[in-house]
This record gives C-alpha cells, sequence and structure tokens, in this order.
C-alpha cells in the first residue's frame, strides 16, 4: 500500500482524484496547531489532527525522523538542520521523494525561491528565513494556493531579486502588490508576462516615459529589459489571491521588502528611488540621504493626474538618468525593444 492509498482510504475519499492530485503535490503544510491536508475534497479541505498524520504516516512509511515529538523533527531531509525552527517538521519517504516528501516544505522552496537562485541577495533571504514571521508567511502562501490561483506562480515570486542584483541595482520603482488578473503578474513590479495586455498602470507608465524620453511604446508590456539593466522593479507584497487586490497585505511580505529596501539603501553607490502613491512614499523614511527619491503619485487612474504631485509630468526617466550619469553609474535604457525584434 502506498502513501495514496493510505491517503485516500483512512479519509474515505479513494476515488476523488483531487486527493490525489494534492498528494501528488506534497501539499500538506503546517496551519498553526494542525497539519491540513490541502487539497479539494467535496469543496472542502481537511483538517486532521498532528497525531492522525503521525500515525498515518507511520503507517505507510516507518518512523518519522527522530525529533523533538512525533511531528517535530530537528532536520529536514532537504536543508539540513534545522534547530531554531521546531515547528519545521519533516518526514522522510522511503523510495518515493516526490510525494508528500515533507510535512511542511522548507522555507527556501515553499515561498517559491529557486534554489539554483544564487546571487547577492542570499543572505537577506536566508536571515529573513530565519525570523519567525516568515514561516508563518509562507504557510499562510502554500494554504492560498491550495485554496485557487495564486499570483505570480511560485517559481516568480522573486524574479525580481533574482533579475537584478544587489550589487547592480541602480534604480528601484516600488509597486503595492501583483496584478490580480489572470497570468497578468511576472514578479516584477508593474510588469506583466509576454502576450498579455498592459493593465492602465502600466500603460501610463508607457504614456510617462514616451513624453519624457519620446520612447515608441512597445508592443508588450514585460519590463525584464529594465529590470537587467539594474533597475530593481520590486512589490511591496509578492502574492496576491486571484481577483483580489491587496488580498496578502499584512501577511509578512512588507516585513521582507522592508529589508530589502534597507539592504538597497545602506548600498556607498548612488541609486534612484522611484516612490509612486502614497503606500511607496511612505518607504522614504528607510531610504538613506544620498540617494535620489523621485515622488509622485501612483500611476494608475485618475490619481496619475489629478493630485499635487501628480505622476503625468513628473518626467522620472530622464531624471533618473540625469542623477546616474553625474553620479558616474550610466543611463538606463528605457526604451524597451518589441517583440520579434
Amino acid at each position: 500500500m502506498n502513501a495514496e492509498d493510505v491517503f485516500a482510504t483512512t479519509l474515505g475519499v479513494e476515488d476523488d482524484p483531487s486527493v490525489r492530485t494534492a498528494i501528488e503535490n506534497e501539499c500538506i503544510v503546517n496551519v498553526g496547531a494542525k497539519e491540513v491536508i490541502v487539497g479539494r475534497v467535496h469543496t472542502q479541505l481537511i483538517e486532521v489532527s498532528r497525531e492522525f498524520v503521525s500515525g498515518l504516516m507511520e503507517k505507510a512509511h516507518g518512523p518519522i525522523i527522530a525529533g523533538q515529538s512525533s511531528l517535530a523533527a530537528t532536520q529536514c531531509h532537504r536543508c539540513g538542520p534545522r534547530e531554531n525552527q521546531p515547528r519545521h517538521a519533516a518526514v522522510r519517504m522511503p523510495g518515493r521523494p516526490s510525494a508528500i516528501s515533507s510535512m511542511q516544505t522548507c522555507a527556501r522552496e515553499s515561498s517559491g525561491r529557486i534554489e539554483t537562485m544564487t546571487s547577492d541577495w542570499d543572505a537577506l533571504l536566508d536571515e529573513e528565513a530565519s525570523k519567525q514571521y516568515w514561516n508563518a508567511l509562507q504557510d499562510y502562501v502554500l494554504a492560498q494556493r491550495a485554496l485557487g490561483p495564486v499570483y505570480p506562480p511560485q517559481d516568480q515570486v522573486f524574479a525580481a531579486l533574482r533579475a537584478t542584483p544587489l550589487d547592480r541595482v541602480r534604480v528601484v520603482i516600488l509597486g503595492q502588490d501583483p496584478y490580480p488578473g489572470t497570468d497578468e503578474a511576472n514578479g516584477l513590479a508593474f510588469s506583466v508576462g509576454d502576450g498579455v495586455d498592459a493593465p492602465g498602470s502600466l500603460r501610463n507608465i508607457f504614456k510617462e516615459l514616451e513624453s519624457d524620453l519620446g520612447t515608441k511604446t512597445p508592443n508588450h508590456g514585460n519590463l525584464t529589459h529594465w529590470a537587467n539593466q539594474g533597475v530593481l522593479l520590486l512589490n511591496t507584497v509578492l502574492t496576491v489571491r486571484a481577483g483580489e487586490r491587496h488580498s496578502h497585505k499584512g501577511r509578512g511580505w512588507e516585513t521582507f521588502t522592508e529589508e530589502a529596501l534597507r539592504a538597497v539603501s545602506a548600498k556607498d553607490e548612488p541609486v534612484v528611488f522611484m516612490l509612486w502613491g502614497n503606500k511607496a512614499r511612505a518607504k522614504r523614511k528607510l531610504i538613506a540621504a544620498h540617494h535620489e527619491v523621485i515622488e509622485s503619485s501612483h500611476p494608475s487612474g485618475i490619481s496619475a493626474y489629478r493630485t499635487s504631485a501628480p505622476f503625468f509630468t513628473s518626467r522620472p526617466f530622464s531624471r533618473a538618468n540625469t542623477f546616474l550619469k553625474t553620479r558616474g553609474r550610466g543611463e538606463v535604457d528605457w526604451q524597451i525593444p518589441d517583440l520579434g525584434d
């Protein structure tokens, strides 16, 4: 009898394909004092006690890794010792590395971090992953993904950091949370994937860019061209529930992204910070005096022009290049090539 059979038989849903899909995707996570089997079973999530899960796993695969208690193992088979994270429980599944291989996917993977992403952001990621808020945040995001679509895709959550290493940051453009529309968000603030229509705020950005520098509006909305030149396109919240703006606000992402901003502010090299909208402008207190701060309203809707500091006519792109050039950091090529060029 394999793990899938044990789960399905015990829960009495042997023929429910959603249970098997959840199991194959290793969807068991810590939520408070319980383990939650994540999967839609007759439209509801099944909650079971830690003792039940422990006994179930021992029945299927033998004892779990020795630890402080039946589900408080001190070693994760993916990350090694995690002595400071007693809730980081793990189960070793002999011969089945891809099926329910851990009771809680480790912090490095549950958030969407790519293990092969080796950059100078790693120290910050490791530091934050050791803090208490991080596990709760990753548990929440995993549980949200089990309930329905969450954007961006898991492997794009940290796309901004992957595209723009800390030592290459010349400009920071601070967003709020990812676009909540279907397949819009790609992990870069204000950006969308290839083939996705530009949302209103991005269209306004292109309008101001054209007015400011005379650039041509590209035939797509992917801003990777900027990110590859040292423009950090960072949202303050890195995930969102489909169709619900700000749905992951206040869950912990703000703590992480503020630390990222502090890391950029600590750089000796001068950086341009573009703060669009009141929420972004509130982060000015984190920015050291030797950097350049360009503030305006947010580029979305009527706020782009109906404020005392409108986004339209603010000329942020030319102002950024002027500052960078005078500080010997080189100008950004803001013209995004068309797809197919």
